[in-house]
């Protein structure tokens, strides 16, 4: 098991972080906004549907309960 800290967007541009990767089982493990639960996908999945990109910019982003 290799702990991560890498960023995606998958297919509708929705933004992941990965934060696992298991080589025996070939999964990429990574969470979702607004999900409390661990996601996870195989390798070859993931690679079709997920492109890299950058982490959030924080200055972007709203304060938690704010929706202005």
């Amino acid at each position: 098991m290799y702990l991560l800290n890498r960023w995606f967007k998958d297919w509708r541009g929705r933004r992941v972080h990965v934060i696992r990767w298991e080589p025996e089982t070939e999964r990429v493990i990574y969470m979702r906004d607004g999900y409390p639960d661990e996601c996870f996908s195989p390798l070859w999945k993931f690679k079709r549907v997920f492109t890299e990109c950058g982490p959030p910019d924080e200055k972007q982003q709203r304060p938690e309960g704010r929706g202005d």
